[in-house]
């Protein structure tokens, strides 16, 4: 077979294999959800499979056991003890390690208000994903209003993420529920930190007790090849071609 046959037959299978991931991708997202609600209250470890990626999650708190808290509606799971219980706050955190890197599609928190109930203002959750390359990308959820939330990575609105209110919203009494969609894009995820930090914007309150909130939910799907990946591979597929001519010629 001549060289140029080979080559064009590597690069219509490159073109062939990523077409499939891409529609892989398609099928998977949002086809795994893990909710709060299935924790255990008093364990200090949750461990769920994800099907059909077969692949699983493992979620450990830093310090003490899970304890749920169901408010308008809405159940998460947070830590127990604590400023408040069934909520992370102070310097409590809930890590999520999974056994193979995902995309993150999406998250929903509650509990999380812009004040003054409960004496809050502005509260924010901070949710780190560290990258199965190494790295890590830094997001901040920052209730504004009764419905608004901002949510911002290193600092900066990230490109094609939104925040929607869920239920009555940060009221007294009410859900304080947010749900983020396509926080990180892409990045292929091997952890997340859901973490209490200290606020800056804190009104007459000190700025110690602005972050308290649960984890309702998380939407996972298999992560998406970069279109640099595409070009190694065509480029591999193409070297191997080349590599199996020589021998032939030699």
């Amino acid at each position: 077979m001549k060289l140029s046959s080979l080559i064009l037959r590597c690069t219509v299978l490159a073109t062939a294999l990523a077409a499939s991931a891409a529609a892989q991708a398609v099928i998977n997202t949002n086809d795994t959800t893990i909710l709060g609600a299935d924790f255990s209250n008093g364990t200090s470890t949750y461990t769920e499979a994800i099907t059909p990626l077969s692949n699983s999650v493992t979620f450990v708190p830093n310090v003490r056991k899970f304890e749920k808290k169901t408010q308008s509606g809405y159940t998460g799971v947070g830590v127990s003890g604590g400023r408040t219980g069934g909520e992370i706050d102070g310097t409590e955190k809930v890590t999520g390690s999974f056994a193979h890197a995902v995309s993150l599609t999406g998250f929903s928190l509650s509990v999380l208000f812009d004040g003054p109930e409960y004496g809050d203002w502005n509260e924010i959750a901070q949710v780190t994903a560290h990258l199965s390359g190494g790295g890590s990308l830094v997001g901040t959820l920052r209730a504004t209003g009764v419905s608004t939330a901002t949510w911002l990575v290193g600092g900066v609105s990230f490109p094609g993420s939104f925040v929607s209110s869920l239920g009555s919203g940060a009221i007294n009494g009410g859900s304080g529920a947010w749900d983020v969609r396509n926080p990180f894009g892409n990045a292929s995820i091997s952890s997340l930190d859901f973490e209490a930090i200290n606020s800056t914007v804190c009104g007459s309150g000190a700025c110690n007790n602005q972050s308290d909130f649960a984890l309702v939910r998380m939407d996972v799907a298999a992560p998406v090849p970069e279109p640099q990946t595409y070009a190694l591979l065509s480029a591999g597929l193409m070297a191997v071609a080349f590599m199996a001519r020589r021998r032939r010629v030699d």
